[in-house]
Formats: C-alpha cells, sequence, structure tokens
C-alpha cells in the first residue's frame, strides 16, 4: 500500500535522474513534507548538493530561502503540485513566531552518500571541552575510562529518582510559554477514510539496534496492510532510507526548527485528516513523544505504544522520556528484564502497561550448532557495534594490545562505523595493532564477520540486552561481555567482565586464553548462552507481539486502553 502526495508538473529533469538512491530518496521526502503542509498547492523546489561535511536540509524554515544554500552546488528546478485534500495550517510563522514569507518556492539541500563520520572527520570548528576530551582520549584512554564510568555510575544514580508525569496541564502551560497559544486550534475531523496508517518516530534512518527493531516493525505493519508513516527527528544522512523494508512508506525525516502555527501541530493535524491513523509506535523519537499529548487529544481510540531497549542518561534516556508520557501510552513494549525492573521500581509504571518481547525474532530461525574453528584460522575475537563512546572500542582496542601480547597468534575484527573511527584508527596503529586487526564497515553482514569469528567480545559502558548477542549465540559463536544491562539475562556468570576498563581486562586475558586453550570450554560456554537464549525464547518475541498487535489493530479498529 501506498499514496502519491504530489505530482511532478514537467518531465523529470536528467540531473535527478543521476542522484543515487538514497539522495532521491531524500528529495521525495522534501517534497512530500511540504506537499502534506501546503494541501493542493504548487511549488517549485530549488535542489542544491552541500558538502559531506553538512546534513540534509529538507523540512526547516530554512527552505523558505536560498541563502543557506550560497556554497552549495545549484543542481536544478522541480515544480511539484500536492495531491494533499487537507486544509492548510492558518497560520505560518518560525520558531520566533514571526510570519514565514513564502513565495511558492522551497530550497532544498541534499547531501553526498558517506558516513556519519565523514562529517565528524571534517568538522572544523569543535568546542574546547570537546577538544579537551579528544586529547585525552588520545593520550590517556584508561583515567579517562575511569572518569567516564564514574559518571555513567552517578546519572544512573540520578535515574533512579521518581520523576512526576508529564499532565495536560503541564502541557498547556508549555503551548503558553512557547507559542502564546492557551489552548490548542481546533481541527477538522480525523480520517475514517484515507489509507489506515500507523505513525511510526525513529531517532535516524541509520544503523543501530533500536532503528533494525523499527524497521522490521515497519515491515510487519506494511505487510498487514497498514501504511506506515516514518518520522524521525535528528539529524543524519539517513543511510538507511533505501531500505527495501521502506518501499511505499511516507518518509518523512524532519530537521529543525519546522515552521509553527501557534496552539496547532501543522503535520500531524494534515496527516490525521489525509490519514485513518490506527495507531503510533515510538522509536526513540523525543519529538513525537512530546506530541503524544496532542494525538490522545485529537485522534480518539488512536493505539500507542513505545518500544524501550536501555535506561540511560540522568534521566533514563528514552525510557525515562516514555515514563513521563506514560498518561498518553497503552502500553510500553520493553526488550529487556532490567527494564520491567527500572519501570515499575522506579517510575512506578503499572505493570499491566509493560511487555517484555524480546528481539529473538529478529535473529536466526535455523537450528543452534556450534561452529568449530578451522585449523587453518588463528583464534579471532570480534566487536561488532556502532564506533560510539557507549559501545567503548577503545576499551576493545586496549583490550586487544594486552591480550596480543600475550598470546601472538590471536587474530580481531572489528566491525563498525560511527563518529569515534578516526579515533579507532588512529589508537590501532598507536598500539601496533594494524597487522592483527581487521577492519570491517556495515556494509559488510554480521553474519559473515561471526561466521569468521570464534568469539564475540562486547565492552558496552551500557546495554540493554544486545541483538548482536542473540545473533553471535544462534551462529555458534559464544559471547563473553561487560557486566551491564540486562547481559547477565544470557551471559554466564563466569564470562561477564566487570565495567570498568582495566579490571575488564584483568579478568578478560587469562579467560580468552582458556578458551584458546581448550576448546571444550569454548564449546561449554557457548552451550550455556543457548541454554539461556532457549529459556528466554520461552517469552513472546518483539516480532510476534508486533504481528498480534497490529492483527488486533486491523480487527478491532485499534481501542486499547492499559
Amino acid at each position: 500500500m501506498s499514496m502519491r502526495l504530489y505530482k511532478i508538473a514537467s518531465n523529470v529533469p536528467h540531473w535527478w535522474e543521476e542522484l543515487d538512491a538514497r539522495e532521491r530518496k531524500l528529495a521525495e521526502a522534501a517534497i512530500s513534507y511540504h506537499s502534506l503542509l501546503n494541501p493542493g498547492q504548487t511549488i517549485t523546489y530549488a535542489f542544491y548538493m552541500g558538502s559531506s561535511e553538512q546534513f540534509p536540509v529538507l523540512t526547516s524554515t530554512e527552505t523558505f530561502t536560498e541563502d543557506y544554500c550560497a556554497d552549495a552546488e545549484n543542481l536544478g528546478q522541480v515544480t511539484a503540485r500536492s495531491l494533499v485534500e487537507a486544509r492548510k495550517p492558518t497560520e505560518s510563522l518560525d520558531k520566533t513566531l514571526r510570519p514565514l514569507e513564502d513565495s511558492n518556492h522551497r530550497y532544498i539541500r541534499l547531501t553526498p552518500t558517506v558516513t556519519n563520520d565523514s562529517v565528524q572527520r571534517q568538522r572544523p570548528e569543535k568546542r574546547l571541552i570537546h577538544r579537551v576530551y579528544d586529547f585525552l582520549e588520545d593520550k590517556t584512554p584508561q583515567f579517562l575510562d575511569e572518569a567516564r564510568v564514574a559518571g555513567w555510575a552517578l546519572k544512573e544514580s540520578r535515574a533512579k529518582q521518581y520523576v512526576e508525569r508529564y499532565g495536560m496541564a503541564d502541557v498547556i502551560e508549555a503551548l503558553v510559554e512557547k507559542e502564546g497559544a492557551e489552548t490548542w486550534k481546533p481541527v477538522p475531523p480525523r480520517s475514517h477514510n484515507g489509507p489506515r496508517a500507523a505513525l511510526f518516530g525513529l531517532h535516524w534512518l541509520q544503523s543501530g539496534g533500536a532503528e533494525r527493531w523499527a524497521i522490521e516493525a515497519i515491515q510487519i505493519a506494511r505487510e498487514a496492510g497498514l501504511l506506515p508513516i516514518v518520522i524521525t527527528d535528528q539529524q543524519s544522512h539517513h543511510n538507511w532510507i533505501t531500505r527495501p523494508e521502506l518501499d511505499g512508506c511516507i518518509l518523512l525525516p524532519l530537521d529543525f526548527p519546522l515552521q509553527v502555527d501557534p496552539g496547532g501541530e501543522p503535520l500531524l493535524a494534515v496527516l490525521s485528516q489525509v490519514f485513518n491513523i490506527s495507531s503510533v509506535f515510538v522509536h526513540h523519537c523525543g519529538w513525537l513523544y512530546e506530541r503524544l499529548p496532542w494525538i490522545r487529544q485529537h485522534i480518539p481510540g488512536v493505539y500507542i505504544s513505545d518500544s524501550l531497549h536501555i535506561v540511560e542518561y540522568a534521566k533514563g534516556g528514552y525510557p525515562g522520556t516514555g515514563a513521563l508520557f506514560d498518561d498518553y501510552i497503552d502500553e510500553h513494549h520493553v526488550i529487556s528484564p532490567q527494564l520491567v525492573d527500572w519501570l515499575i521500581e522506579y517510575r512506578e509504571i503499572n505493570p499491566s502497561k509493560i511487555t517484555l518481547a524480546p528481539l529473538i525474532g529478529l535473529t536466526t530461525d535455523t537450528e543452534l550448532g556450534y561452529r568449530e574453528r578451522p585449523d587453518d584460522r588463528e583464534f579471532t575475537i570480534a566487536f561488532i557495534g556502532r564506533l560510539a563512546r557507549q559501545k567503548r572500542p577503545d576499551v576493545f582496542l586496549s583490550l586487544a594490545a594486552a591480550l596480543y601480547r600475550r598470546y601472538p597468534n590471536i587474530r580481531f575484527i572489528l566491525q563498525g562505523d560511527g563518529e569515534l573511527e578516526s579515533m579507532v584508527d588512529k589508537r590501532t596503529a598507536t598500539l601496533g595493532l594494524g597487522r592483527v586487526i581487521e577492519r570491517r564497515h556495515e556494509d559488510v553482514p554480521v553474519s559473515q564477520t561471526l561466521a569468521d569469528s570464534d568469539l564475540l567480545l562486547l565492552t558496552s559502558g551500557n546495554e540493554g540486552l544486545t541483538l548482536t548477542t542473540l545473533e553471535a549465540v544462534a551462529a555458534g559463536v559464544p559471547v563473553i561481555s561487560a557486566d551491564v544491562g540486562s547481559q547477565r539475562t544470557l551471559i554466564p556468570k563466569q564470562a561477564l567482565l566487570p565495567r570498568r576498563g582495566r579490571a575488564m581486562v584483568r579478568k578478560a586475558v587469562p579467560l580468552v586464553g582458556a578458551l584458546m586453550a581448550d576448546d571444550r570450554k569454548r564449546r561449554r560456554l557457548w552451550e550455556a548462552e543457548v541454554h539461556a537464549v532457549e529459556e528466554f525464547s520461552a517469552l513472546q518475541s518483539a516480532a510476534d507481539w508486533m504481528r498480534t498487535t497490529v492483527k488486533r489493530i486491523k480487527e478491532t479498529g485499534s481501542d486499547h486502553h492499559g
């Protein structure tokens, strides 16, 4: 199921055809957004190609002027007529509540297809605190890790402090403060004749565990006959916008600030008029969380849930936000027992509103079998994950260096992309690991890396319950992991490592040595993890929960109020 929101007024120009798949998807998303906000109007879109140092600008009020495109390459223009039938927002203001001058032109900046690390590496200006952090990361990584772990512990302690729910009085107070409106504007009745749709809110469209589950959930909704409307709220190159699971979806990657209609929600108001929105699924999207009160008020009977993965930051991260907006949410889907306990104990969420459904459904369904190490391959340890501080690739490298000093025949695979790629490359060279570490990027299937590995090592400073752990065990590869989040649900005590980097290295070196020396021990570790996974698999999987949920929505009209 899909829906056309616009029609290009003339033949598609040659430069449009020369855009790669990602660039064209971003361009189409920009036209979709402005077509929704300007029902029935014809708009001329001037497209520019920015540099790899920049992010796309598709939806913000910057698109009303070409000033910000001065240094970008002018690709050309496309004129498109909106096919949307809805009432246009009564006012179009910028974030300072000044009227926007609308000449029916939009200026859209695309960017080349690059990794996010390319942006980080080339961005010239950094605040002093970031330069100091980079210096410490380079010169004294162990000291920095100690400080980082202490900071995490402090934030986790604060996250246990109860926070009052965000009630309707708080919503109206914020409305008055930000927009000068004392109440919401009335909107036309919601559509019951438009395509049956499910609204999804994501962080961004790029690789990550939460995003992999969100993409799977979108595909399940689409297969059930719902039209997914996918909103993101973080700057990104959105390299996953070309994923086949998103074909036919309404894609709205937002950048900010958006135009304002005081007392109104321009985008949501139009979406509710055009589509029969039966359900809302929040996957790490702050913008959509903040608008759940509006949705609950203006789209009666809509089912609302969020999917929660990991407790983090001083206020609990997205689980904390989900608890804050609990009054407007029917069901909290969580992937680990840790989250169930945290929501009940520290946020006083009604247990009946919490559903534990782990990401078992995203792993291979083939019969589990132990992966023997080929005789002609050196013992190989893998790191698989984003190159981000949460995952601590720097600790993995320190551990790799200690293992290499003790066991010269060992080898490593470090797979992932992210903002720490430059640091990883530099630190690999500094530690003299260039000959024993193979770098792989996200274009290599995880299954291939696991097939080439004998052990998976997770060094994260914080996790929920990692999908990579499940994938490794399913692939016949045992796992040793930092004792964080709900990892102990699957990893036996002897394979859990201290969170602090230096302590982790001290325990991991002899543990890995024992597994290298005796393959029977490695196999017993994997068998213990298989047993834990099989017990965990008795729970309803996230995929099965999603299928059951969308089936109920289709059959009953979505009403579910926990």
